[in-house]
């Protein structure tokens, strides 16, 4: 990956990961989050879009790297927001899903958080529907 390749960081919130590329020497990044109250322009090189992936198809911009950094596992409709995200790359760009897939019993923060395993088969099912939804690309 070459630091001027375009990344975008699909549900990127204020632009925390972005942030932290840009430190590193990437320079064309660009984060959308239909949940920030305004769009945040940081520098020439950093910016954060309010609004879906699905806005910024019809702008017919091009992304090397597409991230779903711990927002996938939220998209009620991964399929059509994948198809999304490959409208706007070239041949040979990359996509990294990045899901939680592990969850603590007993965790010494916060205790015993046994009540959150009925999200499993949530997760599993989320699991799976990646792994066939990348079989299609």
């Amino acid at each position: 990956m070459k630091l001027d390749s375009a990344i975008l960081d699909v549900g990127s919130g204020k632009g925390n990961l972005l942030y932290h590329l840009n430190l590193a020497g990437f320079n064309n990044l660009t984060g959308i989050d239909p949940y920030i109250d305004e769009n945040i322009i940081y520098t020439e090189e950093l910016r954060v879009i309010k609004g879906g992936i699905e806005d910024l198809t019809v702008k017919n911009l091009k992304f090397n790297l597409i991230l779903f950094n711990y927002s996938f596992e939220h998209i009620a409709n991964p399929l059509e927001i994948l198809q999304n995200a490959r409208q706007l790359q070239n041949a040979g760009d990359n996509i990294i899903v990045r899901i939680p897939v592990a969850i603590l019993i007993n965790c010494p923060i916060i205790g015993n958080i046994s009540n959150m395993l009925p999200a499993m088969p949530k997760i599993t099912a989320i699991i799976d529907k990646v792994i066939e939804v990348f079989k299609i690309f």
